[in-house]
């Protein structure tokens, strides 16, 4: 079977891990990159460890700031979902998530918060909001679905 203009998503029973492989005809229209935003280091590199380990290309940043910086410098627009923490130094909750947005408006986002009450502050915001912990399933399967590129 050749397969071009596409990718698909592969599930290896021996393992249950789960991988993104990409048609190398098009490698690059569909390279998609996830950054990680958090200001606790262990929670960032945790969440990296499990994305990576499911085939996503990921990138972390500690900081508002240099998850501003990453998007400017992705010229490329690889980067497609932003997976945040609710409360960071600076910038965060809504107020972040906009700020991402005028950099990018493609951007999905998903926020973690430990405080299941601040859902509420992104009413009315297309982004995917979970309460922590977040199960590593759970965490995959969301970063597949929102990191697909737009039709």
């Amino acid at each position: 079977m050749v397969l071009s203009g596409g990718y698909f998503v592969v599930f290896t029973p021996s393992n249950f891990s789960m991988r993104m492989i990409i048609c190398p005809k098009d490698q690059e229209r569909y390279r998609t990159v996830i950054l990680v935003v958090d200001d606790n280091p262990v929670q960032a590199l945790t969440r990296k460890a499990i994305l990576a380990g499911a085939g996503f290309d990921v990138q972390t940043a500690y900081s508002a700031d240099a998850a501003f910086a990453a998007l400017d410098e992705d010229s490329g627009q690889t980067i497609t979902l932003v997976i945040t923490d609710h409360i960071m130094p600076g910038e965060s909750g809504s107020h972040f998530v906009e700020k991402l947005w005028e950099r990018r408006t493609s951007l999905s986002v998903m926020v973690l918060s430990g405080l299941a009450e601040a859902e509420e502050d992104y009413a009315g915001l297309d982004i995917t909001f979970r309460a922590k912990p977040i199960r590593p399933s759970e965490l995959i399967e969301l970063a597949t679905r929102l990191s697909q590129p737009q039709a």
